[in-house]
Order: structure tokens, then sequence, then C-alpha cells
């Protein structure tokens, strides 16, 4: 192969686009003072699960895997609803999960080989609010969801 050619594919070369990484939704966090569960949903959780929590946010379309019916939680559990069982799954303690670091050391639960979308909210909240225990804020979050149940 002569340096002109040599040359005119290594330009080519640098001239393709790149192949796109698969893009995750930038999840939009910021500390809010209320410990309150209704507060917390609508800061952190509206953005996928929508207002009434059937998983119509406006994120929603931009994630792998569609955001949860909360509505429905009693309803699967056999009319029972499992508040602390709901606790550990908001902070990230996921039935079938494993939680693995990223590059940039994040947190992401893999079940099943995939990503799953759901943030880790305990590393979250952990960085967000350094100075104060969490375990309140996923009670208060789990007893809002409870009364988006389904009648």
């Amino acid at each position: 192969m002569s340096r002109m050619t040599a040359a005119v594919l290594a330009l080519t070369w640098l001239a393709l686009p790149a192949p796109e990484e698969p893009q995750r939704v930038k999840l939009r966090v910021r500390p809010i003072t209320s410990t309150k569960g209704v507060d917390l949903y609508k800061a952190y959780c509206v953005q996928c699960h929508g207002a009434g929590g059937k998983g119509d946010g406006e994120m929603a379309k931009g994630l792998t895997t569609p955001p949860a019916d909360l509505t429905r939680i009693a309803q699967r559990n056999g009319g029972r609803f499992p508040r602390v069982g709901v606790a550990r799954y908001i902070m990230g303690d996921r039935p079938g999960g494993a939680t693995r670091l990223d590059e940039d050391w994040n947190p992401t639960v893999f079940r099943g080989g995939k990503a799953d979308d759901m943030p880790l909210w305990s590393y979250i909240f952990g960085s967000l609010y350094k100075d104060q225990p969490n375990h309140m804020r996923f009670d208060s979050l789990a007893r809002h969801v409870e009364t988006l149940q389904a009648q």
C-alpha cells in the first residue's frame, strides 16, 4: 500500500464518527429540606414514575426498562403493601440484583445481566445529605407510595 493510500485511509478513519454510547437518562437531583414522603416523591420520583405513580413520568420514555406502576404493588402482593420491602427496594436492595461500580465509581444495580434504571437512592441520598440519617426518607417515601395504591 502506498503512503498516499495509507494517509487517505487514516484520514477517512479519523473523520468517521465514533460509535455512540448508549445514553443513560440524566436524573435531575437536588437536595430538599423536607423529609415528607409526598415532597420527596415530587422531587425524586415523579420524573420517572409520574405524579400518580403509574410509570408515566416525563423521563419514562428514555429508560431502558419502563418504570414500575407503583399503584399496583399491594395488588401484586395479595392485597398487602410491603412497606419495609418497598423502602429497601428504593434504597437499592433489589431481589436478584448485583451492584457494580462503573468507571466513575457510580453504582448501578444489574439484574439478569441488564442495568436497572432505578437509581440507588441510598447512594444518592448519602451524597446529598451527608450529615443526616436517610432511613426516615426511605420510610417516608414508602409510606407515600402506599397512599398511591389502587383501590
